[in-house]
């Protein structure tokens, strides 16, 4: 694969939540079906792991659905303000330097090609 092309793939949005959410880009993020299907499995998932630990929990249960909704909706809310921060950090930093923006572009290049270069060197 070329320098480029291997460029072009870590761009990904995939690839930027995987390095930001666990610091490499080769983590596979599950992102089949739309967003409420997504939320919705990741619900049936949680409480049939909890069904299959313990037999009496089940989702119809108001006390453990509302504990289970309180834990995610912080996460949700801590998540979602740590991307807006990120995001608008991000253009912040590209309108900052949008000035000079080919130049900028190839630094940016020669610092990942540098990296994947060493990367390979360590292998």
């Amino acid at each position: 694969m070329s320098e480029f092309s291997n460029m072009l793939e870590r761009i990904k949005l995939d690839s930027i939540i995987g390095y930001l959410m666990y610091g490499t880009e080769d983590t596979e993020i599950d992102n089949k079906g739309t967003y409420e299907e997504r939320i919705e499995n990741a619900y049936d998932k949680i409480f049939k792991s909890l069904e299959n630990m313990f037999p009496s929990a089940n989702k119809q249960n108001e006390e453990l659905f509302e504990v289970v909704m309180e834990f995610s909706l912080i996460h949700m809310e801590v998540y979602l303000e740590m991307g807006v921060i990120v995001g608008i950090q991000v253009c912040k930093n590209l309108l900052h330097k949008n000035l000079d923006l080919p130049n900028h572009v190839q630094e940016m290049i020669k610092k990942v090609v540098s990296a994947d270069i060493k990367r390979e060197k360590v292998k």
